[in-house]
């Protein structure tokens, strides 16, 4: 309503969709577009990787997450019975449809004001998620389904990009400096993230050679911890922090300080390993399948000095 008020002024709008968080709760109309429960396929690799740490773990379907009822999948040795995991998946399918459908709601009505040629679109999500892979659930993990997001921008006056894909690294951080860059604007100074602009000219170039993310876990058995939700910062038990390059996913828990609110680079609880070269991006979690930290010490360790260097800054 504001712009369709003030179409000949720039503007900046900022759009969130409640969806695809829990409950899987949809219009009925959504859920019709999928098969039943039973045909629906579940995670090709549902076993936790092996050797990886327990900690890496999480189990966010159980208590206020409102399906406290699910069986089995109570540690990260056992998996969701795939009766339960399909019903889960095909809700999860359905909201993504009803989401899918609000975003074309929003896009036509650009279309409708004329200005679907003149305005740049940025679509994200805030984290991944996990549908079984590893034995997992949720968004509580640094594993790639974890963390991964799609992003994509439509910018209309640059016609030769539209369709085309990158594999370039990228960050959340990262897109504040590109809209600013695609839109003509001088970004702030004090920014953390990369202008992804030069990627439109160039697919194939990479601005940056890794990404990080982070995750925080609560609790004292390290079997079954929690995600810290709704926890202080000072209360805290231990941080997982990531590196993510164009091959390898290197992760590295450590116990967090609560007076500092830093982590304690000292004490190194678990670290992990993943090598992702032929990854065809279609099945992670099968190339997330086997932690091979102990085979490979000295890649790992040139991979925790980038890391530690990044989280020093």
């Amino acid at each position: 309503q504001y712009v369709a008020q003030n179409r000949s002024r720039p503007f900046f709008l900022g759009v969130g969709f409640h969806k695809l968080h829990l409950p899987f709760r949809s219009p009925t109309e959504f859920m019709t577009h999928y098969p039943p429960a039973r045909n629906i396929s579940v995670a090709k690799d549902k076993n936790f990787p092996k050797e990886s740490p327990p900690i890496a773990w999480n189990n966010c379907l159980a208590g206020g997450n409102r399906y406290s009822d699910v069986t089995e999948h109570r540690d990260y040795l056992h998996a969701m019975a795939d009766e339960e995991a399909q019903l889960l998946r095909r809700g999860y399918y359905a909201a993504v449809s009803f989401t899918d459908s609000l975003v074309g709601e929003l896009l036509q009505k650009l279309k409708d004001l004329g200005l679907e040629n003149d305005t740049i679109v940025s679509f994200h999500a805030d984290h991944g998620w996990q549908l079984g892979e590893h034995n997992m659930w949720c968004k509580m993990s640094n594993f790639e389904l974890g963390v991964r997001v799609p992003l994509m921008f439509h910018v209309p006056w640059m016609a030769s990009t539209l369709g085309k894909r990158s594999q370039a690294l990228a960050e959340l951080v990262d897109v504040y400096p590109t809209l600013a860059e695609l839109a003509g604007l001088p970004p702030p100074p004090d920014l953390d993230g990369t202008s992804l602009a030069p990627v439109f000219k160039n697919t194939t170039m990479f601005l940056k050679n890794a990404s990080f993310s982070q995750f925080p876990k609560c609790g004292s058995n390290m079997k079954n911890m929690g995600a810290c939700t709704k926890v202080a910062k000072d209360k805290i038990d231990f941080m997982g922090y990531s590196i993510r390059t164009d091959r390898y996913r290197y992760t590295e828990w450590l116990r967090w300080n609560g007076t500092s609110l830093k982590a304690d680079w000292s004490t190194v609880v678990a670290t992990e390993l993943y090598d992702h070269n032929g990854d065809p991006e279609k099945d992670f979690n099968a190339f997330e399948h086997a932690n091979i930290v102990s085979f490979n010490p000295g890649l790992a360790e040139n991979l925790s000095k980038q890391l530690r260097a990044e989280m020093s800054k």
